[in-house]
């Protein structure tokens, strides 16, 4: 009879321990505070990428140089994660840098320079369009005239 009185003891030890573990686990700690959006931790500050910008478009221009007139506008504006959102003043730039080949590009650009891979996201900046009487409504005109140094000239 004390054998299986020991063994029941035992037994309600290891049930007991159990239980204590399994309190362990599940129950927070008071210190952590449950949080309903999750927090993406980014792997650069924006100023980390804003320093190492001209590289950064350097080693772009090295790999493609036809994606030299989609940069000319960019800015890196935002980090969330490994999420790189680049800002551009025209929807044509846009377009050209959302094309695939030279989103392998700027990746691979971003990768050589910071050492790590970086998804991206180019955004129109409505922010960064002027409306000052030189502007054309053509975006194509206003990069000529941007990369040859020109300037609109009225008739009055």
């Amino acid at each position: 009879k004390e054998e299986t009185k020991t063994a029941s003891n035992t037994k309600s030890e290891k049930q007991s321990e159990s239980s204590k573990l399994q309190s362990k686990i599940s129950a927070p700690k008071p210190d952590e505070q449950p949080s309903d959006t999750p927090r993406v931790e980014s792997l650069f500050d924006i100023e980390k990428i804003r320093e190492s910008w001209s590289a950064i478009l350097n080693t772009a221009k090295h790999l493609n140089a036809s994606i030299s007139l989609g940069l000319s506008t960019a800015r890196p504006s935002e980090v969330n994660g490994n999420t790189i959102i680049i800002a551009v003043k025209y929807p044509f730039h846009k377009e050209r840098l959302e094309e695939a080949a030279n989103q392998l590009t700027l990746e691979k650009a971003f990768a050589t320079i910071l050492g790590a891979k970086m998804k991206l996201v180019i955004r129109v900046d409505e922010s960064a369009t002027s409306d000052t009487p030189t502007e054309s409504a053509n975006p194509l005109i206003n990069q000529a005239l941007s990369m040859l140094g020109g300037r609109v000239v009225t008739e009055n």
